[in-house]
């Protein structure tokens, strides 16, 4: 998806800072977020993360928010049977735990601190 003007603008502003901060400040200013697109996200500024890199980012991030901010997580959700009752939020499964279902089509959490 190419980047329009004001995003641009953002990605020039973000390229001082550390990748962790660049995170954090597409947690705030988005709606909500997920990793891939963090990750793509980064990577027009030239930082280079995996998925799972962003991942502990984000559950850092999310240990050092100060008592003004949380970070919110729609958790990962199987698109075929909608089971969204995971242990553990943050993580990316790789398929269904529903033994019924069993799906590889699991959509990613999304994120966003207010």
């Amino acid at each position: 998806m190419p980047c329009n003007e004001r995003c641009t603008e953002e990605m020039s502003e973000m390229q001082a800072r550390t990748r962790r901060q660049h995170i954090t400040e597409l947690l705030r200013n988005r709606p909500s977020i997920h990793p891939t697109a963090i990750s793509d996200a980064l990577d027009d500024v030239g930082i280079q993360l995996t998925v799972d890199e962003v991942i502990e980012e984000v559950e850092e991030i999310r240990k050092s928010l100060n008592g003004d901010e949380t970070l919110y997580i729609a958790p990962a959700e199987c698109r075929s049977c909608g089971f969204d009752n995971w242990n553990n939020l943050v993580n990316i499964p790789s398929r269904c735990p529903n033994k019924d279902c069993r799906s590889e089509w699991i959509e990613e959490p999304y994120f966003k601190i207010e």
